[in-house]
């Protein structure tokens, strides 16, 4: 291929090819950004939102205000666990207003120190806005709850990054609330989590059926889960745009080289050169392109990426980590997708090259 290599050099030397150069690689690292933004939203939806119990979890009560059959809701498939409903209490705890709510509601992959409540025992599990809390940790607290006080051990420290200050309990010690004030615990309605949220239409249609009232507990996350799609759904809309404009610039550049080159290929096609070999060399000539354009990329999209954090951490107060090894395969992706792509511009352009009559163009 050295042979060939002189061909174009003419047009390599333009200052044009330089600005197609640039531009190409402007696009490939918004691109980049754009799926590393979209690979950290989806891992926040499905970590956060899709995956949040609170999301999975359905509010259920009986139509006739007869007490629910829990037993009967456990044992349908896809139901993780089940529990009357326990009103969420206003309590002190060393004289500080806390929430206190049943365990079921707690996300046990936020549970930074200790485990969960076990069910029959009286247990809790604090934030870690509690003062103190990693010295609470196995140790008895006292819950004040008008006027009567109930000692729970620490079992667990969740974090409770916005602070809402819930503290967890278990159904062991839900019980002894209830011997104070059976208000507490409403028998005609329960919670019931599904062990996946793809499941939740199927289990709220089945417990209708069934007669009883079913609706989504934490209706919040179904506005998170429409903002990720629409979000979602922009940033494909984005990836393809940019796409058809670097196609668009890859064909330009095929133009000008079949239309200021032609006496080169006309030489190379007197020197016996046919037209799969003039293909070969714009094949080539576009991926070194790409290949230039690709390395520029990586330095736009790290500034590109550190200003947008910049701004999301200001704003929002939200810092986005990447994950390298899906990084990488998004690079890898990327990058098959480009190669693909300029070999479909080098058979199309076998057609142009065809038409180059040799004899005319070496008369003028």
């Amino acid at each position: 291929m050295k042979l060939l290599e002189p061909a174009f050099m003419s047009f390599i030397r333009k200052k044009r090819l330089l600005l197609y150069i640039f531009c190409i690689a402007i696009m490939l690292g918004v691109i980049m950004v754009i799926l590393n933004y979209r690979e950290y939203l989806e891992n926040f939806y499905n970590n956060e939102i899709e995956n949040n119990i609170k999301n999975r979890t359905i509010f259920v009560s009986n139509n006739n205000y007869d007490n629910v059959d829990l037993d009967e809701i456990t044992n349908l498939n896809n139901v993780e666990k089940c529990e009357y409903f326990f009103n969420t209490l206003n309590v002190n705890i060393y004289g500080k207003k806390y929430n206190l709510q049943s365990n079921i509601l707690i996300d046990e992959n936020k549970i930074i120190k200790g485990k969960n409540c076990e069910s029959d025992d009286i247990e809790v599990v604090i934030p870690n806005s509690v003062e103190n809390a990693d010295n609470l940790l196995e140790k008895y607290i006292n819950i004040e709850y008008n006027k009567s006080i109930l000692s729970v051990k620490v079992v667990g420290i969740y974090n409770d990054d916005i602070r809402q200050n819930y503290c967890y309990i278990s159904n062991g010690a839900i019980k002894e609330l209830i011997k104070n004030d059976k208000n507490v615990i409403n028998c005609s309605s329960c919670l019931v989590v599904i062990d996946q949220y793809k499941n939740l239409e199927y289990i709220i249609q089945l417990l209708k059926e069934k007669n009883l009232s079913a609706n989504l507990y934490n209706t919040n996350g179904l506005n998170d889960i429409k903002t990720y799609k629409t979000v979602s759904i922009i940033f494909d809309l984005l990836i393809i745009i940019i796409f058809i404009f670097i196609y668009a610039t890859l064909l330009i550049i095929v133009s000008n080289i079949l239309n200021e080159e032609k006496k080169d290929i006309a030489i190379l096609k007197a020197l016996g050169y046919n037209q799969s070999h003039i293909i070969k060399i714009i094949f080539y000539r576009l991926s070194y392109i790409i290949l230039i354009s690709f390395g520029i990329s990586f330095f736009i999209q790290i500034y590109l990426e550190k200003i947008f954090s910049f701004h999301l951490m200001k704003i929002i107060n939200l810092e986005i980590n990447y994950n390298l090894g899906l990084k990488l395969i998004n690079y890898g992706i990327l990058f098959v997708l480009l190669i693909f792509l300029i070999f479909i511009i080098s058979l199309k352009s076998g057609k142009k090259v065809k038409l180059i009559d040799t004899i005319i163009l070496l008369k003028e």
